[in-house]
């Protein structure tokens, strides 16, 4: 096991936020879970830490950008709902608790997304005809793309 301390560092907008630096390898900021804390009342807090390091441009893009893609999907369930005749404040809030229940739904069973999308997708039911819609407008293909972009950018910014 390594030794590991703790710091202390300020965020933008000025939060103290616990830091753990890895002797020899490099520094993960932990965050609070606030989901968790907003909806248990307790604050807990994540890390997955990569020995690696030959895959941090590939994590960079994934776990770095990812909370990026999913509020570009958070808006567009938004909108949606918006779109669909939904106050805006009801469509944020029911977004919203999509995301994190279908989240929490992941972390909590361990089952993978297929098993799991496969469980609410009723056949000839609503479910997989918005699939279908999203399946054909590119979005599996379009988010495998955004990662794979954000690696390359990650590695050409590594390289300057």
């Amino acid at each position: 096991m390594h030794d590991a301390t703790q710091t202390t560092t300020k965020s933008e907008d000025d939060h103290r936020l616990p830091r753990t630096v890895l002797p020899r390898r490099y520094e993960l900021r932990i965050e609070p879970d606030l989901d968790a804390a907003t909806f248990s009342g307790e604050e807990s807090v994540a890390v997955e830490v990569v020995d690696d390091e030959s895959l941090m441009d590939a994590v960079t893009a994934l776990s770095g950008s990812g909370p990026a893609y999913v509020y570009r999907f958070a808006e567009a369930l938004i909108e949606a709902g918006a779109q669909s005749g939904l106050a805006h404040a009801l469509a944020e809030r029911l977004a919203y608790e999509t995301i994190a229940g279908a989240a929490e739904m992941m972390i909590r069973t361990g089952e993978n997304p297929r098993t799991l999308r496969e469980a609410v997708s009723s056949p000839g039911g609503t479910t997989l005809a918005g699939l279908a819609a999203l399946d054909g407008n590119g979005f599996y293909a379009s988010v495998v793309a955004g990662v794979a972009a954000a690696k390359r950018r990650s590695e050409e910014l590594g390289k300057s």
